[in-house]
Parts: C-alpha cells; structure tokens; sequence
C-alpha cells in the first residue's frame, strides 16, 4: 500500500507498476542529468576557449561607409597581419567577410609567420580551416585544427583565399581602408596567389583572434625541518602553482622516498586530491590557477645510520584545460638524519612530565595575574625632553596618535619641571583617568611607563635596571648627546626585551634572582651615587649650551630686527659660553614684547629659546660677583672665590626660578623641532 497525495483520498497502487515507474523515471532523471551536466561543461569551455585578444572592434569600423569590400577568388588573395599582444593559444579566427554569387564556394584562412614584412609562404601554415560563407556580412568564424601557440610581441599573418578551383569572385572581406585598428599591423592584397603582395589603397582588414593562455603549473617541496631523529617522522609540504588563466583537467604528482622513509600519512583530501592506495602517487582535478599544497608525512627507521643524507624527491605532470598533456616538473629536499633524543630521568614517564609541564604552566599564569595590569605605553627621553624610544601596544588610528602627542607633551613638561634636584623630590606617579603613568629618571633620560590597571608587582625593580641597563651602554654617547637618535641604535631593542618580555620569562628570572647568593649582588654605593647624580648635572648643563648654539643658527634669528637681534644673539652667546647674566635675561625679555604674531616659525623658535632660559635659571648656579648664572664647567674654570658672606649676599640676592615672569602669549608654545643636521 502507497499513499498518494490526491483529493485527500488514499489510493491502492500495484507493486508491479511502482516498480515500473520507478526505474522508468530513475532512466529520465539521469538522462537530464547527464545532458546538463555536458551542456555546462560544453559551455565552460566554450566560454574558456575564446578570450578575444587581438583585432579590430565589433562591430567593424568603418563598416559599411566609407571601408571597402576586398575580392578573394582562385588568384587573388588578402593577408593582414597582427602583433600577438600575450603569449595565448590561438583556437578562433574571425572575418567579416561574405560570398558573393555563389553560396557553395568556400574560402580557407591560413595562420602564417612572418618572414622580412611579408606572409612566410616558404614554410607550412601554423594553421588552417575552410569554412562557407553567407549572402551577408557577419563574423565567419575559422577554427584550426589544432590550437596554436602565438607568442607575445610576435607578427603573425592570416591569409584568405579561395578554396575552390572556380575563377570567378568567392568571397568578400571587408577592409578598413585605414592602417590604424590593427597597429603595427598591415593590409596586403596578391593578384597572383602570393607571389607579390601590394598595400596599394587599402588599409587594415577586420579581423578578431580569440584564444586562451596556456596552463602552466609549477611545484616545489619543503620539510618543516632539514635535520630528522631516527625512528621519528619528517613532515614536507609540497606547492603546486597554477600560473595560467584556464584550469588544469588533471595533475598527477608522485613523492619517491629513498629506503629507510616509509610513509605515513597526508592531508590532500582537503583539497581535492585523492592518493593511488599503497603508493605515494595523487591526482588533482581541475586545478584553478592560483597556489595549492598539501602535506604528506614518513618516519625515518631507527636502522638507518646517523648523518645519512636521504633525497625525497618529488615529480609532477599535468594536462592543460583541453586535456592535452604539458611538460611536466620535479623537486627534491635532502633529510639528514640525526641521534634520537636522550632518554628522560629513570622513573619520570611521559604522563610525570605532563603533569609536571603543567604544575608550571599554572604556577607562570598564576604569577603573570599577580604581577598586576598591562604595560600600554612606555617612553625613553632624554632629560632635554627629545624621545629616545617609544613603545605602544595600543597605537591604531590617528585619534589615538592626537593623545599619545599631548601625553608625551604632559610627560616632557613635567620632566622639566620635576626631573631636577628641586627640594629633593621627584614625581614617580602620573594618573590618568583609568591609566597610570609610572617614572623613573636615570643619570641622562627618564623611563615613563603607561599602565592600565593595577601596577605589575616588579614594574619599579624593572624600570630601574632598564634605565642603569641603558646608561651603562651608552654613558659615553649620553655625556655629549646632541639629540641624533642614529648614534643610540640597539636602544628600542634593548628597552623592548627588557620591558615587554613574556610573564614565565619574567618569572624565570625572578626566580634565578632569589636563588642567587646574597654575597654576588653589589648594591650602588653612596660615592656612586653621587657621581651619576654629578654626571648627569654636567650632562643637562652641556645640553643647554648646545641648545644654545644651534638657536643661533636658525634662520628665524634672522629674520628679526636688527636691534633686537643684536641682543639675543648677545644672550645665546652667553649661553653658549656657560655664563648666563641679568643683562642678556633682560634682552631676551624685551625682544620677547616684539614678536610677529603672523610667523608661526617665530613662535615656535621663541617659545624653545624662552624654555632654554627657565632651564637656565633652575640648572645654574648663581654667581652673585658676575651677577650671573654659571654652569659648574666654567665655574671651574674662574678664580675661586672667598668669603662665605659674598656667598651668602649672592645667593639671597639671586633672582629666584620659580618667581621668574615670561610673557603669556609665548610661555606654552611647542618645542622648536630642529632640522636633522640641528
């Protein structure tokens, strides 16, 4: 009993007539099937087959004004040739062309070479088809029996003329009557079956070529590694690449394996490969063009001896999208062949080593969350405010690049200020909403560290022996920086393994560190600490006599007027000289009161020479007999002073940093940046 949807009834049907509509149908659905499937691959070649390359637009131009019909009989003839604009396979030739009485004469085009300008008449045709025309002009299309290989940037001929023996006209083939759709091509014409040709009063003629590009497919091998145990497995991943525009129908590859390989496995399925069972042979169907690879695994026998050297090779052969075989290629890698691995501590197995692996596994990710927030930021600059390194893990988008530029302006505007001896402190500590900027200062720079979230456990002990890292290799650069970052290279490396490495590597060497002898760790003396602190004043103060020389060598100096020029000038000498007086502060003070607020340039060089002259107050010491500041280098070099209450008046009477009053409109302005030769 069947049930059959019909009018709500249910209806008995026989078995013998199921059975027989069943496989009656079975037979129709896969004839349908069947045809489908060979109309679209019909179609897909089709479509594949005939790329236009070469020729003139359709439809033809000039057809039908002001062009002209070329007669084709038994003894005249046409030829027109075309420079092949890519290596392709040439499958179609197409004329606009008609008969013109009789509708059984046929005409025959023939593919030629060139030989000096002219159709090669001397060699055979690269190929040829005949073909009947129509009582109108169309596209008549001209199929050689075999595909052939036009080469790019090579001439080529095709030659029309008439299959029969029949004297009278044949056909019509359409001419252009102008050298200009074909370039560098040429229009010939022979009345006397290519004996000679003339290019008299014609030009090009229609012609369309139509083809595919060959199919070439390349391979190459790699193992994961040159140097294999034995009695363990080597895995090789072999390329192929399809380089042509056209599938290729099959490719076939084979991996010979020398003796002692035997192989294991591949994953080749997963790109439609299908391994010959028992062998090391795959075959590919219709392989796009593009790069393909799979992987394929042996194992090496724990007979073969070490240091042998054993060649896997590899070969490959395909067809191209029309079936027809195309040279193929091979590959080879060399194995050596190494000692196993040692065995393990006695009464560890593999299970005991996983356990263990794990036990520190867990105790590294416990540390890492111990140790605190993430490190977003971090900032190597030098004391004058010029940053030596920056490292980020957060910088995307120009917005986030907007706030790291103001940060680093908040952090150089503090260093200033704070990163001096000024009553003995120094800001370690910066919040930021939801972030925290962490500060360390060394002899010569200043480590600022952005921090989200709570503050890693080692974060300070790290900074620290960053920074003493950092001015132990450079100290001699560091003395007389003059701000060329090329001559501090390895500083972003350093500073990054140093920084940023990963929790267990952090973990390891805490670890070593605790382990070690308290007697081989040698804390900074007292003497070693002031030295640093002395080398560093030194330095800051080199820094700004520098800073100095090069202001003066600005152009914006200049452009100034000639008064006000003078007294600048005076003062930056002073600068560069290491003695800085009240007179040469009054005259950068009153120049200040002429500046040219339509110069952008003006303000940004003003606003470095007056941070240059706060430098100077808070870095120098006040010497009351000049009535100036001096830095220790020329106080050094001037006759020593006695009397500790000159001392004393000098000091009282020295103008004090803090209380110095600069002009509003020039106090925030950005740090000059100097050209790269300063």
């Amino acid at each position: 009993m069947r049930r059959t949807r019909h009018a709500a009834r249910i209806l008995p049907v026989p078995g013998g007539e199921r059975l027989g509509m069943s496989a009656h149908a079975r037979l129709l659905i896969g004839s349908a099937l069947f045809i489908v499937v060979l109309t679209s691959v019909a179609l897909t070649a089709s479509a594949s087959l005939y790329h236009f390359y070469d020729g003139v637009s359709d439809p033809p131009p000039t057809f039908p004004s002001t062009g002209k019909a070329v007669a084709i009989s038994s003894a005249q003839w046409a030829a027109q040739s075309f420079r092949a604009s890519a290596s392709y396979i040439l499958t179609r030739v197409s004329l606009w062309a008609q008969y013109s009485s009789n509708a059984s004469e046929a005409s025959t085009v023939e593919v030629r070479t060139d030989a000096g300008g002219l159709p090669n008449l001397a060699a055979p045709p690269l190929g040829s088809d005949t073909q009947l025309g129509s009582a109108a002009y169309r596209w008549v299309n001209f199929t050689p029996s075999l595909p052939i290989q036009l080469v790019a940037g090579q001439m080529y001929w095709v030659v029309m003329r008439n299959a029969s023996s029949v004297s009278s006209i044949g056909w019509n083939w359409w001419n252009t009557r102008a050298d200009t759709y074909l370039a560098p091509g040429q229009g010939f014409s022979s009345a006397n079956e290519g004996g000679t040709w003339s290019a008299g009063g014609i030009g090009d003629f229609t012609l369309r070529t139509f083809g595919y590009e060959e199919t070439t497919v390349s391979l190459s091998i790699a193992p994961d590694t040159t140097q294999v145990a034995r009695g363990s497995s080597a895995r090789f991943t072999i390329w192929f690449n399809n380089t042509g525009t056209e599938n290729a129908q099959q490719v076939w590859i084979n991996i010979t394996l020398p003796s002692g390989f035997a192989f294991d496995s591949d994953n080749a399925s997963s790109i439609g490969g299908l391994r010959t069972p028992g062998t090391t042979d795959w075959t590919f169907w219709n392989v796009a063009g593009g790069s393909h690879f799979y992987r394929a695994t042996a194992s090496i026998s724990g007979g073969v001896v070490v240091g042998a050297f054993l060649v896997v090779g590899v070969s490959l052969d395909y067809t191209d999208f029309l079936g027809l075989p195309r040279p193929g290629s091979t590959a080879s890698v060399s194995i050596i062949v190494t000692a196993g691995a040692p065995p393990g501590p006695a009464g560890l197995d593999a299970s005991a080593w996983l356990a263990v692996a794990g036990v520190l596994a867990a105790t590294a990710v416990a540390f890492v969350i111990w140790r605190g927030g993430r490190i977003e930021e971090i900032f190597l600059v030098h004391w004058s405010g010029v940053l030596v390194v920056h490292l980020s893990k957060t910088i995307k988008s120009a917005t986030d690049r907007d706030i790291l530029a103001a940060m680093l302006t908040t952090i150089q505007q503090f260093a200033r200020d704070a990163f001096v001896e000024w009553q003995g402190h120094d800001i370690r500590r910066i919040d930021l909403g939801n972030e925290k900027v962490f500060l360390r200062r060394g002899s010569y720079t200043y480590l600022a560290v952005v921090v989200r979230g709570r503050k890693p456990g080692s974060l300070a002990s790290r900074m620290a022996r960053s920074v003493l890292e950092f001015e132990g290799i450079f100290e001699q650069k560091l003395e007389e920086w003059d701000g060329a970052l090329e001559t501090l290279v390895g500083a972003e490396e350093m500073l990054s393994e140093a920084m940023l490495q990963g929790g267990f590597v952090r973990f390891s060497r805490w670890v070593i560190r605790r382990l070690r002898p308290r007697g081989d760790r040698q804390p900074a003396s007292l003497a070693s600490i002031l030295q640093d602190r002395r080398r560093a004043r030194l330095s800051k103060q080199a820094g700004l006599r520098k800073l100095a020389v090069r202001l003066k060598q600005r152009p914006e100096l200049a452009e100034m007027d000639e008064n006000y020029q003078s007294m600048v000038t005076t003062a930056l000498e002073e600068v560069s000289e290491g003695r800085f007086t009240v007179c040469g502060f009054a005259n950068i003070y009153l120049a200040t009161a002429h500046l040219d607020p339509s110069s952008p340039k003006n303000d940004a060089w003003w606003g470095t020479v007056l941070q240059l002259t706060r430098d100077v107050l808070h870095l120098w010491k006040w010497d009351a007999e000049s009535q100036a500041w001096v830095s220790e280098r020329y106080e050094a070099f001037q006759s020593p002073r006695s009397g500790a209450d000159a001392r004393a008046l000098g000091a009282s009477n020295a103008p004090h940093p803090r209380e110095t009053v600069l002009p509003s409109r020039v106090r925030t302005l950005d740090t000059l940046p100097l050209s790269k030769d300063g």
